[in-house]
């Protein structure tokens, strides 16, 4: 039985982007032993090995009050002692570093991926309380805050985003957490938002100011009708570019895809790709004009999906559409 403290914790969620909240003392804070004391040798042991488990706290959260629960998840409840996990992303996106010590929060494990069938999964897996009440829409700062937790655990032992699971997934006793609208969220797109996190050096998934990083296309440039009228901007036209030369074939002509050339210039060629897709793929629900130029509107889904494919993503800064 060994005890090895998470204190790496602090350093891999800042170098995957979060914005960290180091609660006072949690570097010596966790469950030692099952009576409390604290000069013995832990009777508990305390592994982690990749293991990362979401759960959600139960608690309304909102932007002028986005983590109520700070003592219920350090000091624990009534009928369960803290820490209740190692982690808490806040409705704000901030991340709240609660314990590197063994935590309350995972319980009996029923077999799931590849945790094991009967194992205490306190021991192994580092637990991620959401603070969010079940029934609340997830912030989207504090979702990827929660995806760039699983991503700094899971890459810090050199794993994949199967090693990323759910309270629901986990539990013998019938939980069903992390919520959104009163019932478990897709726990297997969270996954493959964590494994595209993954697929991206650490820190690089929706950069932390909001702007363009790799593998990242900004509409608000480039419904503007951008030109090329500084780096950034033609930095962000050759990924479109990039895209539609690579993405979508069945909605743009052979010919018309090869005049394209990854210049950075909102040129012909690219106006008459882009314009060309638009028309191909273009839902009636869509919020935007048939031509595509979305008047100050986002691009529906289907679009999105059908030209950048799972490694774009689509940035609109607030206020910008």
């Amino acid at each position: 039985m060994s005890y090895r403290w998470a204190r790496w914790l602090d350093d891999a969620l800042r170098a995957e982007g979060c914005l960290v909240v180091p609660e006072p003392g949690w570097e010596n804070r966790g469950r030692w032993r099952s009576d409390g004391r604290r000069d013995l040798p832990p009777n508990w042991a305390f592994e982690p090995n990749g293991l990362f488990v979401w759960h959600h706290t139960a608690s309304t959260t909102t932007a002028a009050d986005p983590w109520p629960t700070r003592n219920t998840l350090i000091y624990g409840r009534s009928d369960l002692p803290g820490p209740l996990c190692q982690v808490s992303p806040d409705h704000n996106g901030k991340v709240h570093l609660v314990a590197a010590g063994r935590a309350n929060h995972a319980g009996t494990f029923s077999g799931a991926g590849p945790t094991v069938r009967g194992a205490d999964g306190n021991v192994t897996s580092i637990g991620c309380e959401i603070d969010t009440n079940g029934t609340q829409p997830i912030p989207i700062v504090q979702y990827r805050a929660s995806i760039r937790c699983a991503a700094a655990v899971n890459r810090r032992f050199k794993r994949d985003s199967s090693w990323s699971l759910g309270h629901a997934e986990t539990s013998v006793t019938g939980k069903w957490d992390p919520g959104v609208g009163g019932k478990t969220v897709d726990l297997a797109a969270w996954r493959r938002d964590t494994a595209e996190c993954l697929s991206y050096p650490p820190g690089v998934w929706y950069s932390k100011k909001g702007l363009p990083s790799w593998g990242e296309v900004d509409l608000s440039a480039l419904w503007a009708g951008v030109a090329a009228s500084g780096p950034a901007r033609k930095d962000t036209v050759s990924r479109l570019q990039y895209a539609i030369k690579r993405s979508i074939p069945g909605a743009v002509a052979r010919k018309t895809r090869e005049a394209v050339r990854t210049s950075g210039q909102w040129d012909g060629p690219t106006v008459a790709a882009v314009s060309l897709w638009q028309q191909h793929v273009w839902a009636p629900d869509n919020p935007g004009d048939k031509d595509g130029f979305t008047d100050g509107k986002r691009l529906g889904p289907r679009q999105a999906e059908a030209l950048f494919g799972p490694r774009y993503h689509l940035v609109n800064r607030p206020g910008a559409l």
